[in-house]
C-alpha cells in the first residue's frame, strides 16, 4: 500500500487530510511538527510527504531541504500545504524542492487530485529531463519576488 506522511501541527485539518488519504486507499501516517517527522520519515519512509509549512521546529522549508539533502528522500514527492497564499511564499517552498504547493483553505478534490499528479511524475533519476539553468538563491528564504531568476546561459 502507498503510505504517506502527513506532517500537519493543526489536529483538525492533520486528521480531516488522514481521513481523506484513508478513504482513497492510502497508508497514512501523521506528526505535528518538524522533528518528529523526520524521525518518523526514517523509521518508516513515506511514498510522499504532505507538509506543512507552519508547522513548529523546524518549518516546512527547514524540513524540506533538509529531507532533499538526504539520497534515500531526494526523489520523494514533497506536497507542501499552507495558508500562507502569497507568490513568494509558494516560491519558497518550490525552491526548497517540494513538488508542489496547495493553498488552505483547500477542496478534498484539490488536495487527491494533487497527491495522484506527484505520484504520476517521474521520480527516477534517469527519468527526470533537465530544464533550463537557472540560478537560484542560496536559501528559499534568501528569494525576493520582485527579483526573478536569471538564466545561465553556457
Amino acid at each position: 500500500m502507498t503510505a504517506i506522511l502527513v506532517v500537519e501541527n493543526d489536529r483538525d485539518t492533520r486528521e480531516m487530510l488522514e481521513y481523506i488519504l484513508i478513504k482513497e486507499g492510502y497508508e497514512v501516517h501523521s506528526e505535528a511538527d518538524g522533528k518528529a517527522s523526520l524521525e518518523a520519515a526514517e523509521a518508516r519512509p513515506p511514498d510522499l510527504f504532505l507538509l506543512d509549512l507552519m508547522i513548529p521546529y523546524p518549518d516546512g522549508i527547514d524540513v524540506c531541504l533538509e529531507l532533499r539533502s538526504r539520497r534515500r528522500f531526494a526523489t520523494t514527492p514533497i506536497v507542501m500545504v499552507s495558508a500562507k497564499s502569497g507568490i513568494a511564499d509558494a516560491q519558497c517552498g518550490l525552491l526548497a524542492g517540494a513538488d508542489d504547493y496547495i493553498i488552505k483553505p483547500f477542496s478534498v478534490r484539490d488536495v487527491v487530485g494533487r497527491v495522484e499528479a506527484a505520484f504520476r511524475r517521474p521520480t527516477h533519476p534517469r527519468d527526470l529531463r533537465p530544464g533550463p539553468a537557472v540560478r537560484l538563491p542560496r536559501h528559499p528564504r534568501d528569494f525576493h519576488p520582485t527579483q526573478p531568476a536569471t538564466s545561465r546561459r553556457p
